[in-house]
């Protein structure tokens, strides 16, 4: 584990305003091994549980296991996440925002106080989840499915979803304001402790 909080400074291209990763002083386009920084991280996330203070920026992941690890104060900035898998992971003040998940499962997670602002979720699974506090809004999501999860105090505000599922949820306080809802199914949820006000 690295640290308590992230810290973040810039990618050390002069044209480039995004963030520097973690181990690296450029963000990931801007490397010129990739292969090498990949192997790199994925040998941290396999020989630690707990992971904080962590900065990726633009970096792309598939086919790896996280399942049971713990992020806490990590930001992952438009980074690509295929086929990875979170199931059983906390995540505590972890910023993902502008990242793209395909095929990814959350099940069984814990994810507090988190963002996934102006995320792309596909094919993805965050059920049986405990979700609380986190910032979907501006998030497009695709045939992802929800079910059985507590996402209490968490806003979906201006989203755009399509046949997503958030069947047997507690909604208490969860805001859908602005949202876009294209067959979306919320049955046997309490939606009358949501906040859909402006839905389209």
């Amino acid at each position: 584990m690295i640290g308590n909080m992230f810290s973040i400074k810039s990618c050390a291209n002069p044209d480039c305003r995004n963030y520097a990763c973690t181990m690296a002083d450029v963000c990931f386009d801007h490397m010129e091994n990739q292969d090498e920084y990949l192997r790199k991280i994925k040998d941290f996330f396999a020989s630690n549980k707990k992971i904080s203070n962590i900065v990726l920026s633009g970096v792309v992941l598939s086919d790896i296991d996280l399942r049971s690890r713990e992020f806490y104060g990590c930001q992952f900035y438009s980074c690509q996440f295929t086929k990875v898998d979170f199931r059983n992971t906390v995540f505590k003040l972890v910023f993902l925002d502008f990242s793209r998940f395909l095929e990814c499962d959350f099940s069984t997670s814990n994810l507090n106080d988190s963002s996934f602002a102006c995320t792309h979720i596909e094919s993805s699974t965050f059920k049986d989840s405990e979700i609380k506090r986190c910032n979907f809004n501006g998030m497009t999501s695709v045939d992802s499915v929800f079910n059985d999860s507590d996402l209490y105090l968490s806003t979906f505000i201006a989203t755009n979803q399509t046949r997503c599922d958030f069947v047997d949820c507690n909604l208490k306080r969860t805001s859908f304001a602005r949202a876009k809802l294209d067959t979306v199914s919320f049955q046997y949820s309490n939606i009358e402790e949501a906040y859909f006000e402006g839905e389209q």
